[in-house]
């Protein structure tokens, strides 16, 4: 003899099935506010960033630039959207570099290295750059992620170091030279 009758089974069969959809739904609404949260941390992260982060299509037309873009080369979000990433080294030098680039990518999935970029009011930069392709999960090419590090103070540095070593030996083979001519 069963407790409850056929009616009172079913009702209770209907409330278990609700209860169970609501939770599914409160786990899925839980899981998206947690991608939700996830994704707005990466883009603060993006948009805070002292690197200079770009992403493009497999063409190299620029679809994202976070704010150190504009900081660093003068050009505004709109200006930069859509153009050739190639647009930050004009002339036949810079198609050459970002040739071997792709080159690069379409082999190796990614490419490091440093690179020359122009600012809007023609300031050089020199930059260590990362670039990769992004992958869709059945490994499709999507886009193109660049990062680049403003490393023109520090390259500016070796150089002067470098000259000043070179002035040292200098003078240090004149003094010996000084030094054998006096006898």
């Amino acid at each position: 003899i069963h407790p409850f009758d056929e009616q009172m089974q079913r009702l209770l069969l209907e409330m278990a099935e609700d209860i169970s959809y609501a939770l599914g739904h409160l786990l899925d609404e839980a899981e998206r506010s947690e991608e939700q949260a996830q994704l707005r941390m990466l883009t603060e992260a993006l948009n805070q960033s002292p690197a200079v982060i770009i992403m493009t299509d497999l063409n190299e037309a620029i679809e994202y630039a976070n704010p150190a873009f504009t900081r660093r080369y003068g050009y505004t979000h709109r200006e930069a959207i859509g153009r050739s990433i190639r647009f930050l080294q004009p002339g036949e030098s810079g198609d050459a570099v970002f040739d071997g680039i792709q080159s690069c990518l379409e082999r190796e999935g990614r490419w490091s290295g440093e690179l020359v970029n122009v600012a809007k009011d023609g300031k050089e930069y020199i930059e260590q750059a990362t670039v990769a392709i992004v992958r869709a999960s059945d490994g499709r090419p999507l886009k193109q992620v660049y990062a680049l590090r403003n490393i023109t103070e520090q390259k500016h540095g070796e150089q002067e170091r470098q000259k000043l070593q070179a002035q040292l030996q200098h003078i240090q083979k004149m003094d010996s030279i000084g030094r054998l001519a006096g006898g």
